[in-house]
C-alpha cells in the first residue's frame, strides 16, 4: 500500500501540495501536458528549485504568457481580497496582486464542473477535482447562507485556483496513492484583510472545513495565515486519518516552497511517500460511555440523543434491555474521542439520564475512504468509498444528495441512487 503523509508543521498553500508532490517524484511533462487539457489559455507552468531556510524545495507557479503572476489567492469568501497589510499576506503565494471583475465575477459551481468534466483527464481525476469544488462550494454556501448554486466564486473560480486542485489530483494519481494521512494544520495567527474587512485567522472557509474533517489544528510559528481554503480542501478530502506519521518503509520525501521566503521558518510543506504491507485500515482509540435508563420519557432520551451529538459525539444510539424486576429500559451508548469524555459524562449527568455512567476505551479500524462527486443525468450526486488491501470495498451515494435530485426531478430516491451507482467508474 502506498502511503502520503503530509507533515503541515507550517501550513499549506495548493501550490505547496502540488510541489511537494512534484519534489516526491512526479513527473514534471507529464503533470504539464495534463495541465494544459484545461481550456485555461496560455499558461507557462514554472517549476523551480529553490532555498527555504538551507532547505532545498520545488516551487510551483503557473504564470500567464506575459509572464505576471498570477492570482494565487486561494480564499472562498465570494468576494475580492486586497492584501495590502502585512499580516494579510500569504505566506505560501504571491502577495502583491489584484482581483479583478472579470476574472472572478461569474464563475458558479457549473461554470467550474463543465470546464473540468470536458477535459480528456482520466476519470479519477475528474471525480476527486469535483469532488473538492463541491466541498468548496457547499462550505461557501453554509457561510453565506445561499444555495450553493448561488454563490458565484470569485477565488475559487479563479485560474489559480482550477490549477491547484486539478494538479494535485493529478499528482495523487500518478503516484498511485492509496492512503493519505495529516500532520495537524498549522493555521497561523493574527487577521487577513478582505473586501468585507477584516477577517481572523484561519479564514471562516478554513475553520469550517477542518471542522467538518474533525482535523485538528495548531496555530503553527507564524503570526499571519499559513493554510489556505483551497489546501484545506484538497488535504481533508484524500486524508483518512490525522496525527502522527504512520508505521511505513519510506520511499521518497518531497518539500514544497510558498512563494514567501519566512524570516522565522522554513516555508515548505512536506510529503512523506512510503508503503506498508501490514496496514490496510488505520487504527485509533474511542471511549464507549454506557449507562442505563428506566425511569425518563423517551422525549428526554431523545434530547439528550441531539445534544451528545451537537457536543462532539461520533454516535449515538439505544438498545432495548431488561434490569431486574423484569423492567424494560434502554441502554444508552456513546462513542467519542478520548478528549470529550468529561465533557459529554457532564452532558449525560446534567440531563438526569441516569446516576452513573460505564466506560471503557475501544480499539476500532477505520478503512481508508474518499468522497467522490458523480455526475449524473439528475446533478451531482456525492458517492463515499472505502478501501482495503487497496481495493474498494465500499460503495454508497449519499442519501441526501439522492433524495434532493430525486424531489427536484420528481423521480423516486431509489432510481437515483441505481443511476449513480452505474455512472460510478468500477
Amino acid at each position: 500500500m502506498n502511503i502520503a503523509y503530509f507533515d503541515c508543521f507550517a501550513g499549506a498553500g495548493g501550490d505547496m501540495i502540488v510541489a511537494a508532490m512534484l519534489d516526491a517524484g512526479v513527473d514534471r511533462q507529464d503533470l504539464i501536458s495534463h495541465l494544459t487539457s484545461l481550456p485555461l489559455g496560455p499558461v507557462h507552468y514554472q517549476i523551480d528549485t529553490v532555498m527555504r531556510k538551507g532547505i532545498s524545495a520545488t516551487h510551483f507557479e503557473p504564470q500567464t504568457s506575459s509572464h505576471a503572476s498570477l492570482d494565487w489567492d486561494d480564499h472562498t469568501h465570494s468576494h475580492a481580497h486586497n492584501h495590502g497589510t502585512p499580516h494579510s499576506h500569504h505566506p505560501h503565494e504571491n502577495p502583491s496582486h489584484s482581483h479583478t471583475p472579470s476574472s472572478h465575477s461569474h464563475q458558479s459551481l457549473s461554470d467550474i464542473r463543465r470546464l473540468i468534466l470536458d477535459t480528456p483527464l482520466p476519470t479519477v481525476v475528474k471525480n476527486n477535482a469535483l469532488a473538492i469544488f463541491d466541498k468548496l462550494g457547499r462550505v461557501e454556501a453554509a457561510i453565506h447562507n445561499k444555495p450553493v448554486e448561488e454563490i458565484h466564486f470569485h477565488e475559487v473560480g479563479a485560474m489559480d485556483s482550477i490549477v491547484d486542485i486539478v494538479a494535485a489530483c493529478i499528482c495523487f494519481d500518478a503516484l498511485k496513492i492509496e492512503r493519505v494521512v495529516c500532520s495537524p494544520f498549522a493555521v497561523g495567527s493574527g487577521t487577513l484583510q478582505c473586501a468585507h474587512g477584516i477577517l481572523p485567522v484561519p479564514a471562516p472557509a478554513t475553520a469550517e472545513l477542518l471542522r467538518q474533517a474533525k482535523a485538528p489544528l495548531i496555530s503553527g510559528p507564524g503570526n499571519f495565515e499559513l493554510l489556505t481554503p483551497t489546501a484545506a480542501a484538497i488535504l481533508t478530502h484524500f486524508a483518512s486519518s490525522y496525527g502522527p506519521i504512520p508505521s511505513m518503509t519510506l520511499i521518497r520525501i518531497g518539500y514544497g516552497a510558498g512563494s514567501r521566503d519566512a524570516h522565522e521558518f522554513p516555508n515548505v510543506l512536506r510529503v512523506a511517500i512510503g508503503q506498508s504491507d501490514t496496514e490496510s485500515a488505520d487504527t485509533d482509540s474511542v471511549i464507549l460511555l454506557e449507562c442505563n435508563i428506566d425511569d425518563v420519557s423517551a422525549e428526554q432520551v431523545g434530547q439528550g440523543i441531539d445534544l451528545l451529538l451537537k457536543a462532539g459525539a461520533l454516535d449515538v444510539f439505544t438498545s432495548p434491555i431488561q434490569m431486574k424486576n423484569n423492567r424494560p429500559a434502554i441502554l444508552l451508548s456513546v462513542i467519542a474521542e478520548p478528549s470529550k469524555n468529561a465533557e459529554l459524562e457532564g452532558l449525560i449527568f446534567r440531563q438526569g439520564l441516569t446516576l452513573g455512567i460505564r466506560k471503557q476505551i475501544l480499539q476500532r479500524s477505520i478503512l481508508p475512504r474518499q468522497v467522490v462527486t458523480i455526475e449524473t443525468e439528475y446533478g451531482p450526486i456525492r458517492v463515499k468509498t472505502g478501501y482495503y488491501d487497496g481495493r474498494r470495498v465500499f460503495l454508497k451515494p449519499e442519501y441526501a444528495d439522492c433524495v434532493q435530485a430525486a424531489e427536484k426531478h420528481k423521480v423516486s430516491w431509489v432510481q437515483v441512487w441505481q443511476e449513480t451507482l452505474r455512472k460510478t467508474p468500477g
